[in-house]
């Protein structure tokens, strides 16, 4: 998924619910964690929004570039737990271009002798 900087920042993920069988297996609750399957830790980049279990994930900010690798982990009665295949939601610049840096030539001009004067960046006089 991606997003460009200074995207809205709501509904930027949305989690299917696992699908179940028995009216005792019901998620009670869900959880974005680490890739590895271990608990967030550090910065917050995406909060659940509603109540649980939560499906739809908000992200924090979308001021700077970056790239949020995630898994989501569904907890179900008697704490049985359903880690995600990873999801990536990446921040980006959106369309821009780089243009050709110009070499640029310096230019002698002289005061009073040919042989003192500044050195100049190059320039064109109109």
């Amino acid at each position: 998924m991606s997003k460009n900087v200074g995207d809205a920042t709501a509904s930027a993920y949305t989690f299917g619910l696992p699908t179940y069988s028995q009216i005792y297996c019901t998620p009670q609750s869900i959880a974005i964690v680490k890739t590895d399957g271990t608990a967030w830790s550090g910065d917050v980049k995406l909060t659940g929004t509603g109540s649980e279990p939560k499906t739809v994930f908000d992200l924090v900010s979308t001021t700077y570039p970056d790239t949020i690798a995630f898994k989501v982990e569904t907890t179900f009665p008697g704490s049985f737990t359903h880690t995600s295949a990873q999801a990536t939601i990446t921040i980006g610049c959106g369309s821009y271009d780089i243009t050709s840096a110009t070499a640029i030539t310096p230019q002698f001009v002289t005061h009073g002798s040919s042989s003192v004067g500044f050195t100049l960046p190059a320039y064109s006089s109109a």
